[in-house]
C-alpha cells in the first residue's frame, strides 16, 4: 500500500487558525514547536562534531523515542491505521518537514519512506547520510502502529548527491 498527503493544505490552516501565542500549540493534538530547519541540521552538525560517528546513533534512537511519542498523540481520534498514516503524511508536510510518500510491503515487515525533495538534515549536510533522527522517528512510530519492532537505515540521501531520501524500515527478527 502506498500513502502520501492529501490534506496537508487544510491542516496548515487550522494550524494557523487555531493558533493563541499564550497557548501551546498543536496541529490535530499534537504538541508543536515551530523552528527553523536549519535547527535540526545545526543540531546534527554540532552532535557530529562533538561525538563524531556515534551521533548518528544518538540521533537514530532520539528519534526513535520522537516517533513512538508522536504515534501516542496521533492515536487518539484516528479510526485506521491507513488513516493514520495518511494524517502522518500531512502533518509532516503541513509543519515543513517535508512531503513524503510512505510504501508499505504487504506483508507489513518492511516500509519505505522517499522525501523527493529531501529531508530537513539531508538538504544541508555534504558526504554523507544525515537523517538519522527521522530515520528513527519513523521507525518509533511504525513500531507502535503495527505492534512489531522496526529498525531502518537511510539508503538513500540528498547529502550524499542523491536525488532523494529514502528511508527503509525492516521488521527486526529476534
Amino acid at each position: 500500500m502506498k500513502f502520501e498527503s492529501v490534506n496537508a493544505q487544510e491542516l496548515l490552516k487550522e494550524y494557523i487558525s487555531k493558533t493563541e501565542l499564550d497557548d501551546e500549540l498543536r496541529i490535530s493534538n499534537i504538541p508543536m514547536v515551530i523552528v527553523r530547519k536549519d535547527i535540526f541540521f545545526t543540531f546534527w552538525r554540532e552532535m557530529t562534531r562533538i561525538v563524531g560517528a556515534p551521533a548518528a546513533t544518538i540521533m537514530y534512537f532520539a528519534g526513535k523515542v520522537s516517533g513512538r511519542e508522536l504515534y501516542g498523540d496521533m492515536k487518539k481520534g484516528a479510526d485506521s491505521k491507513e488513516k493514520l498514516i495518511t494524517a502522518l503524511c500531512d502533518n509532516l508536510l503541513a509543519t515543513g518537514i517535508g512531503k513524503i510518500e510512505i510504501e508499505i510491503s504487504n506483508d507489513e515487515k518492511s516500509i519505505e519512506i522517499v522525501a523527493k525533495n529531501g529531508l530537513p538534515i539531508g538538504k544541508r549536510a555534504e558526504e554523507k547520510a544525515a537523517d538519522s533522527y527521522f530515520t528513527g522517528c519513523f521507525a518509533g512510530f511504525f513500531s507502535e502502529l503495527f505492534d512489531k519492532k522496526f529498525g531502518g537505515t537511510e539508503e538513500e540521501c540528498v547529502a550524499k548527491g542523491d536525488k532523494r531520501c529514502r528511508i527503509v524500515l525492516r521488521e527486526e527478527v529476534k
